[in-house]
């Protein structure tokens, strides 16, 4: 997908072999980053940090689907290709969000809506999706204005340990 090309601008894919580029291990939120997409997507020192915290990126839906899937949860098993990644990423889309032809452009483009959601209970201070912020806690409610459906995605951290 050419929208993903941005990642090996970065250095964070190697373009020839389509691997993600790798780093020295570390932990940060409880996820182990061993590669710098990990790394650049969760670590604030990292020199990728910066661009992949922009609205052109954090606005868009299909980047915060490939920030869920390579994050993955307590006890994922990374891959080393950002091919099988975005393959994932591009089915996910698939199932949320529903495509259609622009009458005035003939472009096909997304006709889903999607609305992060978030909330803070004053009483007591609990976050919603969940009460600790975790990159990895989020709710997404998607509305399909063809097919009148709503669709709720939402994931919540659980440490392994």
């Amino acid at each position: 997908m050419s929208y993903f090309d941005f990642l090996e601008e970065l250095g964070i894919v190697n373009p020839n072999t389509s691997s993600l580029q790798g780093c020295i291990e570390e932990y940060i939120h409880g996820i182990p980053c061993g590669d710098r997409l990990r790394t650049g997507l969760l670590f604030e020192e990292d020199e990728n940090y910066d661009e992949l915290q922009q609205d052109k990126y954090q606005n868009e839906f299909i980047f915060k689907l490939l920030q869920f899937i390579s994050l993955g949860g307590s006890l994922n098993q990374w891959e080393q290709s950002i091919t099988e990644y975005i393959e994932s990423v591009k089915d996910l889309y698939k199932d949320l969000v529903s495509v259609a032809k622009d009458e005035t452009t003939n472009e096909v483009r997304p006709m889903s809506h999607v609305f992060k959601i978030t909330g803070l209970d004053s009483t007591n201070g609990v976050e919603f999706p969940s009460e600790a912020a975790h990159p990895q806690n989020f709710t997404y409610v998607i509305v399909d204005p063809l097919k009148w459906h709503v669709t709720v995605f939402q994931n919540k951290w659980t440490s392994s340990w």
